[in-house]
């Protein structure tokens, strides 16, 4: 692209460059396809051109990459090939401070309420009402109560909460001293904040979001209204409880009423640990999804290393949904290998799934796109877009030329000007003859040169077949075999980006600089 953006008769400003290269990516991005697990498995060979290696990039990550997650690539001292570590909900640690009843190590029924300070619920009524209260499913008379587990998670609790709890263990033992079943009534548990002194504000509004799915720290979870709106949630709900004029008292706000009452009613799964903590299986809201997806953003266009860390560190400890790959080997020079061939897989997988795919060598993609949109301004004669059309296209055909040469006489008639190789393989692409073009790393081309055509299964039979083992997930899971034929699978964002940033070379090109052209030349060598 230099050499021909320098040999060019004209000058070519960048309005015309940038408008030429959005005509082509925009034609490139027409061919692209959502890409699918086949795609996959080829994608991670085509970038590590390694079965084995392939085979094991899919099994432990196919789940991760389809789904998009966030995936960190560290390199290890350790000697086995690469360790995964997955979460995929946040976990929080925390110390649990009191319970009616044993906690199981999962809870599939369960609500936790976050106070964002020191639990400071002095009215036995409020936590009886809590317990009382059953979530319920359906309507009329399908209606099912049945007791859950409510957790109070907080950073810490007040004297007048410890009086009240032990309160609440007299009435539960005099309801079992009289023939009742306190099993009928909610689990409560009280769990406090191991590392709640280190959380900035960011990582407080992260988890109070995940539990609330409302925007801010406001008066749901701040310790001084806390207990008051569980008090109006329950009582603005039907459910009976003695009046409480101080709690009366506080304006809380109807929003804020109305979600507590939702979340006293809600359940899902909450896994409890004594060292690890307790590991949320929340679906994330609205909300939460918001502003996990604005920290993802933020990891993506950080540019310092430092701050970056601290954004991966809030993203693990916050919400999870995050999966970190330590790659390493028995030698460090295997290990330095080993690591670029799995960062550039899962990379290029990241943005096969999140942009689309090409199912195909995307030098071809762009050289079609590239005539095809320069057969569009040909004719027109005060077109602009014409000669940065055209070295686009030559440029990308030259490439092609360069690949095939050392095992092709491309010409075919012996003759070995730029134009004719230009033509060429021009004439190869538009009839089709290189619609199959793979590459390969021993240099096997699967293409029909010159003249003849080959039939498509005929080039289909030419790939090269491999078969890799996918291991079980678990030990009952039988493992099965994959067989697949090398086919380049690549991101679209590849070429796109390419192209989106050639306008640097353009600039290069045009600058009549003798230290300038010195610099140029040696980059490109």
């Amino acid at each position: 692209l230099y050499q021909l953006l320098r040999e060019a008769d004209i000058q070519l400003d960048r309005e015309s460059w940038e408008a030429a290269v959005a005509n082509v990516n925009a034609e490139i991005v027409e061919q692209k396809e959502d890409m699918t697990e086949d795609d996959l498995i080829q994608m991670l060979f085509t970038c590590t051109q390694d079965a084995e290696l392939s085979s094991k990039i899919y099994v432990k990550l196919k789940d991760a990459i389809m789904e998009n997650a966030y995936v960190v690539i560290n390199k290890s001292n350790i000697a086995s090939d690469f360790n995964v570590t997955v979460s995929n909900n946040p976990m929080i640690k925390a110390y649990r401070q009191f319970s009616i009843r044993p906690v199981n190590a999962t809870e599939n029924a369960c609500t936790i309420l976050h106070c964002n300070g020191v639990l400071d619920i002095s009215h036995v009524d409020v936590l009886l009402s809590l317990i009382s209260r059953v979530a319920a499913s359906g309507t009329g008379e399908d209606q099912v109560f049945y007791p859950k587990t409510i957790v109070l998670l907080c950073n810490g609790i007040s004297e007048g909460t410890r009086i009240a709890l032990k309160e609440v263990i007299q009435r539960m033992n005099t309801i079992k001293n009289t023939g009742g079943d306190i099993a009928n009534y909610n689990n409560l548990a009280v769990y406090t904040l191991r590392d709640y002194r280190s959380y900035n504000a960011e990582q407080l509004e992260d988890l109070s979001t995940i539990i609330t799915d409302e925007y801010g720290i406001g008066g749901l979870v701040n310790q001084l209204t806390f207990e008051s709106i569980i008090y109006q949630a329950i009582k603005t709900s039907g459910q009976t409880i003695d009046d409480i004029p101080e709690l009366d008292r506080f304006d809380a706000d109807i929003e804020h009423i109305t979600r507590m009452r939702d979340m006293i009613d809600d359940r899902y799964t909450v896994e409890f640990d004594e060292i690890e903590g307790i590991r949320i299986r929340k679906p994330l809201g609205p909300v939460a999804q918001q502003r996990y997806d604005e920290l993802r953003q933020r990891i993506k266009d950080e540019k310092v290393g430092v701050v970056r860390v601290d954004l991966n560190k809030r993203l693990r400890t916050m919400y999870g949904q995050f999966i970190e790959v330590e790659v390493g080997s028995r030698l460090l020079k295997d290990s330095q290998r080993k690591y670029e061939l799995i960062l550039d897989a899962v990379l290029a997988a990241g943005q096969g799934v999140e942009f689309g795919v090409l199912r195909a060598n995307s030098i071809l993609v762009a050289i079609k796109a590239a005539d095809k949109i320069y057969h569009r301004y040909e004719s027109i004669d005060d077109s602009t877009l014409k000669l940065p059309l055209k070295i686009i296209r030559n440029a990308f055909v030259m490439t092609l030329a360069d690949m095939v040469a050392p095992q092709y006489n491309v010409i075919g008639t012996g003759n070995t000007s730029t134009d004719a190789t230009i033509d060429f393989l021009l004439g190869l692409v538009r009839n089709g003859r290189l619609e199959y073009f793979d590459l390969h790393r021993d240099g096997n081309l699967n293409v029909a040169l010159p003249p003849t055509s080959v039939p498509e299964e005929t080039l289909e039979k030419t790939r090269r077949e491999h078969s890799v083992i996918i291991q079980g997930e678990t030990p009952d899971d039988e493992d099965r075999v994959v067989t697949f034929k090398e086919r380049i699978i690549e991101p679209v964002s590849v070429i796109t980006t390419i192209l989106k940033n050639s306008t640097m070379m353009l600039e290069l090109a045009t600058a009549r600089s003798f230290h300038l052209d010195s610099f140029c030349n040696n980059y490109i060598d």
